[in-house]
């Protein structure tokens, strides 16, 4: 059975230390340099790799500017395929959920949610933010949420709650 991984006030103060660490690092394209670059996919596998969710980290095949030039996203097609993900429907957004927004023709950009409305995420030409759902921008642009989980025998082999 597969249970969520960010469940603990531990592992919720462990993600917040890890974004803030980000935060002011400018853009770069498939990168993950903190105070150098990163791009937003780059921000949410930052952070789990640092908070233990993942053991390592291989990004979507995906060119800058697929969202405005193709219908499908790229992003959806690798977090759908993930065993690491789980699609949630109509709940609220958690710490730890990466959310999707559709800036374009598809979904091309993440964030990784803090709480139930805080998230930090980069856009192009911009630099690392905290940004929340009660803007009315993003709340309007939101399309998919995806949960991290893990299988709850391995959750208790690592000791996370």
């Amino acid at each position: 059975m597969k249970v969520p991984f960010y469940t603990s006030e531990t592992s919720h103060r462990s993600l917040r230390f890890h974004a803030a660490q980000l935060l002011g690092t400018p853009f770069a394209k498939s990168s993950m340099v903190p105070n150098g670059g990163i791009d937003c996919i780059h921000v949410n596998a930052f952070c789990y790799l640092k908070t233990g969710f993942m053991k390592e980290f291989h990004p979507p095949n995906y060119a800058l500017d697929a969202g405005v030039h193709r219908k499908k996203s790229q992003l959806l097609e690798w977090l759908d395929s993930s065993l690491e993900f789980e699609r949630v429907g109509n709940e609220k957004p958690r710490a730890g959920d990466t959310i999707c927004f559709n800036m374009g023709l598809s979904e091309h950009h993440v964030g990784l949610m803090l709480d139930d409305k805080e998230f930090v995420h980069v856009l192009p030409e911009r630099y690392v933010i905290m940004s929340s759902l009660n803007e009315p921008y993003y709340a309007r642009h939101v399309t998919a949420i995806y949960r991290p989980v893990v299988l709850k025998e391995e959750k208790e082999a690592a000791g996370v709650r």
